[in-house]
């Protein structure tokens, strides 16, 4: 079964390829379309007993940029007006529980990362039991909420400090600025660099193994 946003591919060995490629847009971002897939795909894993793991990729060069700006705007005026605070928790909170929900999943999921993965892309990373990226060293993976006067609200300042230490969590978080595979290897914000032509295989391999 596949979701016009997210295309998916079950090998014999039980694992699953879901592949991010969001039409008529030059990169993945989340929408409330891509967080019903992503949501889709979390019951569809936990439902099917031939699905060992699954992992995350994208087709476009890049990963996922983060948030689609016109729903956030949305957001922004629905919290303005007439949202009650019942409503804005089940709405805003949505990205961040659908997270924890694949965070605590029993069959892990591991994120391959092609191309850039920023804001929210890097919090499903995250989420994810291991994250694979390819070398190259014009990929960024980052947090830079704090340029528009924000901070994650998915669970990046729970998580990244988590893999990576308090003080280097902390200035990622309050500068914004991104690092590349080999720092984010150097770090332990990812398990594994490879060669990009790798990269699918790498994380199938390492997928089953995650406890």
């Amino acid at each position: 079964m596949n979701d016009v946003n997210i295309s998916t591919e079950l090998d014999a060995e039980g694992i699953l390829l879901a592949r991010i490629d969001m039409p008529n847009r030059a990169m993945n971002v989340f929408s409330r379309d891509l967080m019903d897939a992503l949501e889709a795909l979390i019951t569809r894993a936990q439902g099917d007993e031939a699905i060992r793991a699954v992992v995350l990729t994208s087709g476009k060069p890049s990963f996922l940029a983060g948030a689609d700006l016109a729903m956030v705007e949305a957001f922004t005026e629905r919290a303005a007006s007439t949202g009650s605070p019942e409503e804005l928790h089940a709405l805003l909170g949505h990205l961040g529980r659908l997270f924890r929900r694949l965070e605590t999943h029993p069959t892990p999921f591991v994120a391959a990362i092609n191309g850039l993965a920023l804001g929210g892309g890097l919090e499903l990373c995250l989420a994810c039991r291991a994250r694979i990226v390819a070398d190259d060293p014009a990929i960024q993976l980052g947090l830079p909420e704090v340029t528009l006067g924000l901070l994650p609200g998915a669970g990046g300042t729970q998580r990244l400090p988590r893999l990576v230490g308090a003080e280097k969590g902390l200035d990622m978080l309050l500068t914004g600025n991104p690092v590349n595979p080999a720092a984010a290897l150097a770090l332990g914000l990812v398990d594994e660099v490879v060669p990009a032509d790798q990269l699918i295989d790498a994380a199938k391999a390492r997928a089953p193994q995650q406890p």
